[in-house]
């Protein structure tokens, strides 16, 4: 696609698509209205908000995720791909990123994944590791295919053996 999606800390989900005259993102029809943040995730471009909301009330554990190819429907029927998960441990999301090969998920507590496994669940969400959740929403990213990232104690990398803790003197 060729929009720009954004979502301020706790606030709607904007959309800015540049064959637009105005120069102004628009609140994104339809998609939840109060949000941590939010990503896309590929390749079924889907856009994922965290700490979401159905009613106006924040859920800080609830992940909600929009139809493929159509972020105007965010409501989960039999025949769409739009869907939600509350991720059952810890008190909040703290951050969220599209890793290599899946979504990413950390809470105050530890690091989930988001694996596409298509209809009728959409996505499958496991716990990868507890005791390494992330110490604030900008605190990870991605070189070379691993993730790495600060939690309330030290540093972590996520690669191909998975969850690893980084020495660190400091």
């Amino acid at each position: 696609g060729g929009y720009l999606i954004a979502s301020p800390y706790n606030g709607p989900i904007f959309f800015w698509d540049p064959a637009e005259t105005t120069g102004h993102a628009t609140v994104m029809p339809n998609a939840p209205l109060v949000n941590e943040g939010c990503f896309q995730v590929m390749p079924q471009r889907q856009i994922v908000a965290y700490g979401s909301t159905f009613t106006g009330f924040q859920d800080p554990m609830l992940v909600r995720w929009c139809d493929v190819g159509n972020f105007t429907n965010w409501v989960g029927t039999v025949v769409n791909q739009a869907g939600s998960f509350r991720i059952p441990k810890g008190s909040k999301i703290v951050g969220g990123i599209q890793g290599p090969q899946k979504g990413l998920f950390w809470t105050d507590l530890g690091v989930w994944s988001m694996s596409y496994v298509n209809l009728p669940l959409v996505y499958s969400f496991n716990e990868i590791a507890s005791g390494c959740g992330l110490v604030g929403q900008k605190a990870v990213g991605i070189l070379g295919g691993t993730v790495f990232w600060m939690s309330q104690s030290q540093f972590f990398r996520l690669a191909g053996g998975g969850v690893e803790p980084i020495d660190c003197p400091v």
